[in-house]
């Protein structure tokens, strides 16, 4: 290995753990943003952490090992530790405009010259407004977790209705949705992992 390369150690899959557990725990007060202040990292890095441990755990539970061994050697390469790293600080939200070509404003030395100012020279939303309009959107489109494998919002499962079994279809690791577009057996069928199919019945 390089001995000059010398990378910032990554997050700890223990921390990571802690921040799914909390935001599991209570969506509504540990949000991205908490927990990005809590663990000084942004708020896109703790979303990918949320999304790909609740993959894992969907994982996990359709049968997948998890080769934990495999993750504790990696950490152990990289140098992490089991506690957060103070090394990793990242602003929340990375604000990155166009800026283009340098502008110059000449002005007197005892004017006042505010944000809102340079906002209006540069032909710009102050920056202030900026950080008002993503804390409402936040508000009005809180982060949720998606169930990874079906591809919808997590909800109670609509009613199905066995209707036969075949033991050729049997698969231990996973079941399957499908939609049959036929003219006479148009729905949505459910294929267990025991061979059984369902078919979803209409709300």
């Amino acid at each position: 290995m390089n001995p000059l390369f010398k990378p910032t150690p990554p997050i700890s899959n223990t921390t990571k753990e802690e921040i799914y557990k909390l935001h599991r725990s209570d969506s509504t007060k540990h949000t991205p943003r908490q927990l990005g202040t809590t663990y000084n990292i942004s708020i896109k890095r703790v979303e990918a952490i949320l999304r790909m441990k609740h993959l894992e755990k969907e994982m996990v539970a359709e049968g997948f090992v998890a080769q934990e061994n495999f993750t504790k050697g990696m950490e152990q390469l990289m140098g992490v530790k089991a506690v957060r790293s103070e090394a990793i600080t990242e602003p929340l939200v990375d604000i990155l405009p166009q800026v283009g070509s340098p502008k110059f404003e000449a002005v007197d030395e005892d004017q006042e010259f505010t944000a809102v100012d340079a906002a209006k020279v540069l032909k710009r939303r102050p920056l202030a407004e900026i950080k008002s309009r993503m804390l409402e959107e936040e508000r009005q489109n809180p982060f949720k977790l998606v169930d990874s494998i079906k591809g919808v919002l997590q909800h109670e499962a609509a009613p199905t209705k066995a209707i036969s079994r075949n033991s050729a279809e049997v698969n231990p690791r996973f079941k399957f949705a499908f939609q049959d577009t036929s003219k006479n057996n148009k729905g949505t069928y459910i294929r267990e992992k025991d061979g059984t199919l369902h078919q979803v019945q209409k709300a």
